[in-house]
């Protein structure tokens, strides 16, 4: 590849087109197609030879830049970027693969950010130091979502306002907010906040079950959640079962809810319960004589053994209660204020009795007030393919 250069410093005499291998991405790492870089002052410095001291390991010819943008060539695994995602970063000229005035560069899959909306490329370039600053200054302001901030960059933010999405992720039945550990990163680091509430009688509160527990005591740790947190213009997702939940925090907390999302899950109407619309064989828990009230945790399949080792030592048995009990909705969700995507799991064939999940991407398909989405796996989406579920989240905000 071709890259802007220098070997000894000075003024901009020093500049040379040096040819440089291609750089390769490893573990965590994304190769960037740059587009455009931008020059700024940190960069005059870096070549006149302020800065004289380098790491161990980088050597001439040094490329410039710290600013970029362009398009994602190459992803590590398990990294929420994919070939032909648009992107900005700040890079370091000091590290051992050189800075942005280059073909191609290396960054961090955490140090990327999707580039805004329509803006061009060049424009792009200009915004990353730009960006970590007015960040570094809402760090120390301590500003919440939805706070007004007067800037004389205001093109920096939108209408003046802190632009930072708010996701609550709520588990599924036999699990708990563990089954998110893997999706919560790469949000948190592209800049969002995450919160994923545990479900009473389950998962790291299995300590709390009783016949007591059941669909609005689930109803009440999200609505809380949201209250005490004071959380507002939300994504709120609901995995599975999560579904009911999210459906019946609707009556308490519609209108924190800027995008709802059901993940593979049950999308209920009003009066609807799990074991109800469950499909034939649900086995989830109807009343019956002498029947207990826990009811065991279905099985399921991971992509990864050792995954499914972990995963599998943490279902818990789920209270019946939760499973029985109706949803409340007071009007349809197509009438509701914010928007609605639904994410199906098709790695699995259809099976003939077509089952709730698939009846929910059904109904969506079906209708113009939702967006569609899939991921091909199985039923456990979050544990099996985070990165492109962190990356599709990601797309919605």
């Amino acid at each position: 590849m071709e890259a802007v250069g220098f070997s000894e410093f000075g003024g901009p005499e020093v500049l040379r087109l040096v040819s440089l291998p291609v750089p390769v991405p490893g573990p965590g790492e994304v190769r960037v197609r740059v587009a455009a870089a931008a020059v700024n002052p940190t960069d005059l410095a870096f070549r006149s030879g302020r800065h004289r001291s380098m790491p161990e390991g980088v050597s001439p010819p040094y490329v410039p830049g710290m600013d970029l943008a362009g398009v994602v060539d190459v992803a590590g695994a398990d990294v929420p970027w994919a070939p032909g995602d648009r992107v900005m970063a700040a890079v370091s000229p000091w590290a051992a693969g050189g800075g942005a005035q280059a073909e191609f560069v290396v960054v961090a899959a955490d140090a990327l950010a999707r580039m805004p909306g329509q803006m061009s490329l060049q424009a792009a370039a200009t915004l990353p130091m730009n960006a970590l600053t007015v960040r570094a200054a809402l760090d120390m302001l301590a500003l919440r979502p939805g706070q007004v901030l007067g800037v004389a960059a205001a093109d920096l933010l939108t209408d003046g306002r802190v632009q930072m999405a708010v996701f609550v992720l709520v588990h599924g039945a036999w699990g708990g907010a563990h089954g998110f550990r893997k999706v919560r990163g790469p949000l948190r680091a592209a800049g969002h906040e995450v919160f994923t509430p545990s479900l009473t009688g389950i998962g790291e509160r299995a300590h709390l079950t009783s016949p007591q527990v059941c669909l609005t005591t689930h109803i009440a740790d999200v609505v809380n959640a949201v209250w005490y947190e004071d959380l507002g213009d939300i994504v709120l997702l609901g995995f599975s079962y999560g579904g009911f939940v999210v459906t019946g925090a609707l009556e308490h907390i519609g209108d924190r809810v800027r995008h709802l999302v059901y993940l593979d899950a049950f999308v209920p109407d009003d009066g609807d319960t799990v074991a109800g619309i469950g499909g034939a064989g649900g086995d989830y828990g109807a009343p019956e004589l002498g029947r207990d009230w826990l009811v065991p945790p279905h099985s399921r399949e991971f992509d990864d053994p050792a995954e499914a080792a972990w995963a599998d030592a943490r279902r818990t048995p789920h209270p019946a209660g939760c499973f029985t009990e109706p949803v409340r909705l007071a009007r349809p969700l197509e009438d509701y204020p914010f928007t609605r995507t639904y994410i199906k799991a098709t790695g699995e064939p259809r099976p003939e009795s077509g089952g709730p999940f698939w009846a929910a991407a059904d109904r969506v398909m079906a209708s113009p007030a939702w967006r569609y989405r899939e991921i091909s796996t199985n039923h456990m989406i979050p544990s099996n393919r985070p990165a492109e579920l962190a990356r599709l989240l990601l797309e919605l905000t």
